[in-house]
């Protein structure tokens, strides 16, 4: 009977630090991903930012040039800034931030400053790795309860 005992102790401990490993490893894998996605939309936006430097557009010419990119400027900035927006990159000239779902670029210059929504890139939530943890969550679950039913 005490054999018992800690061979279940055993198998619950093991379960409990692989499931541990694992929901840590997925939620790597999920952070790396945004954080690639990220900095890939960065990039994009470092050579729209570059473009502009290079041609020393005023503001104007500005929202013309971003408006073929699919940009809309947003009239009222101040308003947009709220507690759910969340700073994601600054570089020299532009930043990056994310608000409700969308990108927006702001471009930052000595003379004057223009925020746009990017209509192209959206943030993606990415189910498949979801369903992916939920099933290897529940094959883990299901072992383990087949292990526990034969220990007693």
């Amino acid at each position: 009977m005490k054999y018992d005992i800690q061979l279940k102790t055993k198998i619950t401990f093991v379960f409990i630090c692989t499931f541990i490993l694992l929901v840590g490893t997925l939620w790597r894998f999920h952070t790396q991903y945004i954080y690639n996605k990220s900095l890939e939309i960065a990039n994009t936006y470092e050579k729209y930012e570059q473009e502009l430097y290079t041609h020393r557009f005023n503001k104007r010419q500005t929202i013309d040039y971003l408006k073929k990119f699919n940009f809309t400027p947003i009239t009222d900035p101040h308003a947009f800034f709220q507690k759910d927006t969340k700073m994601i990159i600054m570089k020299k000239g532009f930043e990056m931030i994310e608000y409700k779902e969308s990108y927006y670029l702001h471009i930052l210059t000595p003379h004057f400053r223009v925020l746009f929504k990017d209509n192209i890139h959206k943030i993606e939530t990415q189910f498949l790795q979801y369903i992916f943890y939920i099933v290897i969550l529940s094959l883990f679950t299901i072992i383990y309860a087949d292990i526990k039913k034969y220990q007693r």
